[in-house]
């Protein structure tokens, strides 16, 4: 979450940039130590705290060229999973919020351009997967415009869901794939060639 605990002290100040974000979960701390946390890949401006963000609270800006990483969750991997992100995208290009990995295995959530949210949990490094259809029940984003997007994984029955809890984006189930959840890259792909732009308050993760 964007709340302060999330943050070193020196951080959370509009503007600052983030060189930790903390999982806050009871599971994910041994006493006062925290397990999950992501950092940078490269250190520079360009993973910034925004003091007043989505719904007036603190946000994640990410500004089209950064990412924060982890490389392995300290609850361990998990192969069905449902994962939910409130997000504001700046831009509708096709790009990538998330990505988890192991060497060359690729687990990503990504905006298709308006229409479509791809996963892709196929094993290819960054390539495969599956997108929901544009026919029925299409994403619809809109540059900054705020979502909560909620991900259910789990091979052929994987499935997306915008901003509502009934009506599947693209009205069907698609199939990306089975691999693991095993690290986290936030705000690009693992290799860093799909960059998001935009804020991001909160990530949550179910196994």
């Amino acid at each position: 979450t964007t709340t302060k605990n999330s943050f070193i002290a020196g951080e959370t100040f509009d503007g600052a940039q983030i060189s930790e974000w903390r999982d806050i979960a009871p599971s994910s701390k041994i006493g006062l130590i925290n397990q999950n946390i992501l950092t940078p890949l490269v250190t520079s401006a360009n993973v910034i705290y925004a003091e007043t963000g989505i719904n007036n609270i603190p946000s994640i800006e990410f500004s089209g060229s950064g990412n924060l990483t982890l490389s392995n969750f300290y609850q361990g991997n998990s192969a069905q999973k449902t994962i939910f992100l409130v997000f504001r995208p700046l831009s509708i290009a096709t790009q990538a919020l998330l990505d988890s990995h192991s060497g060359g295995s690729d687990h990503s959530i990504s905006i298709k351009d308006a229409d479509e949210i791809t996963l892709d949990s196929s094993g290819n490094a960054d390539g495969g997967g599956a997108s929901t259809s544009t026919g029925s029940n299409p994403a619809n984003f809109g540059e900054s415009s705020d979502y909560v997007m909620a991900i259910y994984f789990d091979g052929s029955s994987s499935r997306a869901y915008l901003n509502d809890g009934e009506n599947k984006v693209g009205a069907a189930n698609i199939s990306p794939g089975s691999n693991e959840l095993i690290g986290l890259t936030i705000g690009s792909n693992k290799s860093s060639s799909s960059h998001f732009t935009g804020l991001i308050s909160e990530i949550i993760i179910f196994n």
